[in-house]
């Protein structure tokens, strides 16, 4: 297998991110679907699934699509070029945590800064550094004037294609 640095960024421009991410699911399902022959799979990725731009709780969703545990200490967030450093936070595959940039009680599922940054209410981009400082993924939001969020989302990671044969 050849190991490759894989960029891949879907452009969705669609209202609500749940409805996004189901998108996202069914292109992935069709993709295996129509390439019977010679079928990639995906690796799974660490991504920014949300961002919630508006109102008093912002707050940017990190989901865990990996097969292992990742603890968050060290990571960061990069919001519109300021970078916040990550708690302590063990991250389980399959799960998500919510990182509010103001005040609250940590748990399983929430993650709360205590930061005076603020997301934009308008556009903004979202940045997942790991703790080596590289990229892992980022979300580009825009809030429409009715108040839902278009995403265009971006993972980062090494990717596995089988050799070819000629």
């Amino acid at each position: 297998m050849n190991r490759r640095k894989m960029f891949v960024t879907v452009r969705p421009k669609i209202v609500g991110a749940k409805l996004v991410l189901a998108v996202i699911a069914l292109a992935a399902i069709c993709t295996c679907v129509t390439a019977q022959e010679n079928t990639t799979t995906l690796t799974p990725t660490l991504r920014i699934a949300e961002v919630v731009a508006l109102g008093d709780d912002e707050f940017v969703e990190i989901v865990n699509g990996l097969n292992e545990t990742k603890n968050l200490r060290n990571w960061g967030l990069v919001i519109d070029g300021t970078q916040i450093a990550l708690q302590e936070h063990s991250l389980e595959s399959g799960q998500r945590v919510r990182v509010h940039l103001g005040k609250g009680e940590k748990n399983e599922t929430n993650l709360f800064l205590n930061s005076a940054v603020d997301l934009n209410d308008i556009a903004g981009n979202v940045t997942l550094k790991d703790d080596t400082g590289e990229n892992v993924a980022s979300l580009e939001y825009k809030v429409q004037p009715d108040g839902s969020t278009t995403y265009t989302m971006t993972a980062e990671g090494f990717f596995e294609y089988p050799e070819s044969n000629g």
